[in-house]
């Protein structure tokens, strides 16, 4: 349970993922949820992405950094970067991402 909501994390597809691999993944996540740790953060933390409770401008800075290297030329980058700052950050920017909500988004 995360802020009332009831999150399940699956150990991966059956057809990649070997009957005995997935017990032991399913032991280890439980073994971490004993532990204190949430094993949804730690997944998201080993893709690179934050954990709950990062603000909308990490988030907005990881995501820019990771989608970056698709984009044609450098305007391109700017472009993205200079609308996000001037529209975005100021409203959200210091908010935790998981407490955003439509209500909050600047139209």
């Amino acid at each position: 349970m995360r802020d009332g909501v009831a999150l399940q994390m699956g150990p991966g597809s059956a057809i990649v993922i070997p009957f005995a691999e997935a017990r032991a993944r399913a032991i280890e996540r439980h073994r971490s949820l004993v532990d204190g740790l949430d094993p949804i953060d730690q997944r998201d933390t080993n893709r690179g992405k934050p954990a709950a409770g990062h603000t909308f401008a990490d988030v907005m800075a990881l995501e820019l950094k990771g989608r970056e290297s698709g984009w044609r030329n450098a305007k391109h980058r700017l472009q993205w970067r200079s609308t996000l700052d001037t529209y975005a950050v100021p409203v959200l920017g210091g908010l935790p991402v998981a407490a955003i909500a439509t209500g909050d988004l600047p139209v």
